[in-house]
């Protein structure tokens, strides 16, 4: 997305808050499933991949998933301050985080090993998202609330009934029931997505713009997603 960013930022104030809208339901429809449908679902796919008897460590993958899910929200907010030349306020949530995954390694990693280090990445990113969240809230509105809102309350109808599905079926302690819990909480929230109508042609036409500028391709029209 950087590449649209940093053009709208230059030619059209509207289209570069649409984008970065558009971007933002994106990423929440891809990152966040990762980090909720873990909770259920590390131990089926440790089990899976690695075995039973390595299922106890499935507590690190589902703290990590958060991480992974933090640090892509993390992501599109940089990018979004970079296209806006504010690269020291970047460079300063780096510092911020460097300083926070430091500090609660030194507490918890003596203490709860691997769990501990999992855990400091993920403070590490919370802490730079949520100075960046603060400094673009200083910055003025750049989304719209109620449309956003409007927007999270029908992905978390697509979210729920994925993760009772995956809550359900994670306890069938089998390779077919690893598979199936996998599997079907893929395809349930895939479907609610559409039912919902959480998922939208904007969002799927953003991706597909946003693949033809990166491949060097003549770039279409974006007006129909960032109006």
């Amino acid at each position: 997305l950087y590449p649209l960013l940093s053009r709208f930022f230059v030619e059209d104030q509207q289209r570069l808050a649409g984008v970065f809208g558009a971007g933002l339901r994106f990423v929440t429809m891809l990152a966040l499933p990762v980090a909720a449908l873990a909770i259920p679902l590390a131990v089926p796919v440790v089990s899976l991949v690695y075995g039973e008897k390595f299922a106890d460590s499935a507590v690190i993958l589902q703290i990590l998933a958060w991480w992974g899910t933090i640090a892509v929200f993390s992501s599109l907010l940089s990018n979004y301050l970079l296209a806006a030349n504010r690269t020291k306020t970047v460079t300063l949530q780096c510092l911020l985080s460097l300083l926070a995954n430091l500090a609660v390694n030194f507490v918890l990693i003596p203490s709860l090993a691997g769990v501990g280090a999992a855990i400091g990445l993920v403070v590490a990113e919370m802490v730079g998202v949520l100075f960046l969240i603060a400094v673009l809230w200083r910055s003025g509105p750049v989304l719209d609330i109620r449309q956003l809102g409007s927007f999270f309350l029908r992905f978390m109808a697509a979210l729920l009934p994925a993760f009772v599905v995956a809550w359900l079926l994670a306890h069938v302690r089998t390779n077919t029931g690893n598979i199936t819990a996998v599997v079907g909480a893929v395809v349930v929230y895939a479907l609610m997505l559409l039912v919902t109508g959480a998922l939208q042609r904007q969002e799927l036409h953003m991706l597909r713009v946003a693949l033809r500028i990166d491949s060097g391709s003549e770039q279409p029209s974006v007006r129909s997603w960032t109006e």
